[in-house]
């Protein structure tokens, strides 16, 4: 997948330094020291935050959650959170040190859309479960804010466009941002949802 983007986005090393914030006009204060291309395993998600989640849970493409084990572990309270009251503000105000980089993904319908795609989402949690992160097309160079949130009642992940009310919003578990691909689930401002694809990148 790395190797396909880099034929097709030879300019992709580049992406999410900081003179590509600078440039694009995004003040994402994760800091340069930190690998925004780096995964964050499980357990290291699990214990950045004060939620004390037993175990992860694993998030399909209609929305439906399952513990990785099922034997041992009780499904997640339903949570009584809609996704536009999920990203409903931006108040991010943390360190660079809260800061957990989630990794850099192409986002399309399907996992074979993602090796062409143009765009391309970075994601950050901090401690206290806001998303941040930008979502970037390639094709026109622009780039925008994300910010979210993750319910800590059922490890549920939230994210759409900072101001963007009528830009859709994505969900899906935290655990599943720590694997290398996953689906998503997208509602739009109609009212429809449809099941999307994140395919986590490599730096090139």
């Amino acid at each position: 997948m790395s190797e396909r983007l880099q034929q097709s986005q030879p300019n992709s090393s580049h992406w999410f330094d900081r003179n590509f914030f600078d440039s694009h006009n995004i003040d994402f204060n994760v800091g340069t020291g930190a690998n925004l291309w780096r995964p964050a395993a499980w357990a290291t998600v699990a214990s950045w935050g004060n939620w004390n989640w037993p175990a992860p849970y694993y998030y399909d493409g209609e929305g439906y959650s399952y513990p990785l084990a099922a034997s041992t572990y009780t499904y997640p309270s339903i949570s009584t959170t809609t996704p536009s009251q999920a990203v409903s503000s931006r108040v991010i105000t943390s360190s660079e040190a809260d800061w957990l980089p989630l990794g850099i993904f192409a986002l399309a319908n399907n996992a074979i859309d993602a090796a062409q795609s143009n765009r391309i989402i970075q994601l950050a949690i901090n401690r206290s479960g806001e998303i941040a992160g930008v979502y970037y097309n390639s094709a026109t160079d622009a780039a925008k804010d994300i910010t979210g949130k993750v319910d800590p009642n059922n490890q549920e992940a939230y994210w759409s466009l900072d101001n963007q009310a009528n830009f859709p919003i994505a969900s899906t578990g935290i655990y599943n941002l720590t694997e290398d691909q996953t689906p998503i689930t997208v509602y739009f401002t109609d009212g429809s949802v449809q099941t999307w694809t994140l395919v986590r990148l490599q730096q090139g």
